[in-house]
């Protein structure tokens, strides 16, 4: 991770608490549509947090995890949310992202029974699963959105960010 994304991001997590796990799933929605997605809808409350249809027409859906102590757990409902969009031909996804100076985004291939509900994964566990190709299409996205969009004003951040994302035609409603 490049030194000013890593700084703003620890600022970011230090000023929203509990907000910023919304707010990088926000981020990183921006990044998939400065990436070229045609199509991406971006759920804040209910349900699986993106599904993203890629320039090369594959679609994901996509479970986004943040981890300050480098372990994330996947409930019940995250882990059903991802079978029921395979079931509907999406390929179910992790994005996760650590808060250290040298995490970058895993972006992990969900496979069934493998990850188990209420269960802590070590970050570097689900690199086995990873995709490197779709890691490496939204790196630089990523690291530009966090740079134009977080000095943005605590109160309204999130909306902010939703304003953002309604301004690229790839956005969809839920």
């Amino acid at each position: 991770m490049k030194r000013e994304v890593y700084r703003r991001l620890s600022k970011l997590s230090q000023e929203s608490d509990k907000e910023y796990g919304k707010l990088i799933q926000k981020l990183l929605a921006i990044a998939f549509c400065k990436a070229g997605a045609t199509r991406l809808v971006e759920r804040s409350i209910q349900g699986i947090d993106l599904e993203v249809t890629l320039p090369d027409e594959r679609k994901i859906a996509v479970e986004v995890k943040t981890a300050q102590e480098q372990c994330v757990k996947f409930g019940k409902k995250d882990l059903d949310g991802l079978a029921s969009q395979a079931e509907a031909a999406l390929e179910p996804c992790f994005a996760l992202l650590g808060s250290q100076l040298l995490d970058e985004w895993i972006l992990a291939r969900s496979c069934p029974n493998e990850i188990k509900p209420n269960q802590q994964y070590r970050l570097t566990q689900l690199r086995a699963y990873r995709d490197k190709g779709l890691e490496e299409s939204i790196r630089q996205h990523f690291d530009e959105a966090v740079i134009e969009f977080t000095d943005l004003p605590n109160s309204s951040r999130q909306a902010a960010l939703d304003e953002v994302l309604r301004g690229f035609s790839c956005v969809s409603g839920a």
